[in-house]
């Protein structure tokens, strides 16, 4: 009996003697999270532009060591390197979102960016105190594609002698949308020009169509479609009217409203419509047309602006 006590003890003594040796010479462990918010990448950004940052951050918390003079391993635990460096020298690493690249730093303002906390490296020194200051910034490596970024660990830092972990640094968030296509114009002035009310011969007679064209380049094979979205005209249940602005102001006029045309056809409003299919390496001119619309018997003249938007969507 006395015997089976003392291997027991001997048991004890070893789990406490492992535990302590695995705090090593700091005080705790440290989870940094980086979030990262939803990202439009424009078209045509080249590689090696960064295109978010998180800036400096830095608060009071941080940990505490008594390693003495040490190395301290700065570790990429997410991605590979893809042998793009910054402007600054910091290696850039892959996401799991093709043509996403990260960078994260830590240290004093002083010495950040690109400093010896970087990703691969390794300093040796001594410090007391590792304060929380950090830095992450996303760039584009290849052609880039839309996703969402991995959340989980993606760098810590580790003193190399114990194995102890200062700072583990995570990602949140981060939606990656890469813009495939580019408009030429993203605002376009239909002019109309003055009209006489001796155009229109009755309700759902039309004015003519005046026409506009929007210039699309894509960088590969795309799908576009369009939703046109305005405030439907109070004055006809026709779904392809649009409202004039103003709409019962004493110098709007009445009984007419706008219609926005492709191939000759009225556009439905808040109704995807699939236009073309492009390879991409070229402009595509998409070409609509605009026009008044009689919605009641008595036309009424004056001010008869519309405003529109033209979602286009490709994929």
């Amino acid at each position: 009996m006395k015997r089976i006590f003392h291997f027991l003890f001997f048991l004890m003594l070893y789990t406490l003697s492992t535990h302590s040796w695995a705090a090593g010479c700091i005080d705790k462990t440290m989870n940094v999270t980086f979030t990262v918010p939803e990202i439009t990448v424009p078209y045509g950004t080249s590689t090696g532009a960064k295109i978010w940052d998180s800036s400096y951050l830095t608060d009071s918390a941080g940990v505490n060591t008594t390693c003495g003079t040490s190395v301290f391993n700065s570790i990429a635990d997410y991605g590979n390197d893809t042998g793009l460096t910054t402007a600054e020298g910091c290696h850039i690493y892959s996401t799991n979102v093709k043509g996403i690249g990260y960078v994260i730093t830590f240290g004093p303002i002083s010495a950040r960016y690109c400093n010896e906390f970087a990703p691969p490296n390794s300093v040796s020194g001594s410090w007391p105190t590792f304060t929380n200051d950090r830095e992450m910034a996303l760039y584009i490596t290849e052609k880039p594609e839309s996703g969402t970024l991995y959340n989980g660990q993606y760098t810590h830092l580790k003193v190399e002698k114990t194995g102890d972990i200062i700072f583990n640094y995570l990602v949140s968030g981060g939606v990656i949308h890469a813009t495939q296509c580019l408009l030429d114009n993203s605002n376009v002035q239909a002019k109309l020009g003055d009209i006489s009310s001796n155009v229109f011969k009755g309700v759902g007679s039309a004015s003519d169509s005046y026409d506009f064209k929007i210039g699309l380049t894509c960088d590969g094979h795309s799908n576009i479609s369009i939703t046109l979205n305005a405030e439907k005209s109070g004055e006809t249940s026709d779904p392809t009217v649009i409202a004039l602005t103003n709409t019962g102001a004493n110098d709007t006029a009445k009984g007419i409203g706008v219609q926005i045309l492709y191939n000759s056809q009225p556009i439905k409003l808040e109704e995807s419509i699939p236009l073309i299919s492009t390879e991409g390496g070229s402009q595509e001119l998409l070409t609509f047309s605009a026009r008044y619309y009689q919605t009641q018997e008595k036309i009424i003249p004056g001010e008869a602006n519309s405003t529109a938007t033209l979602d286009i969507t490709y994929q």
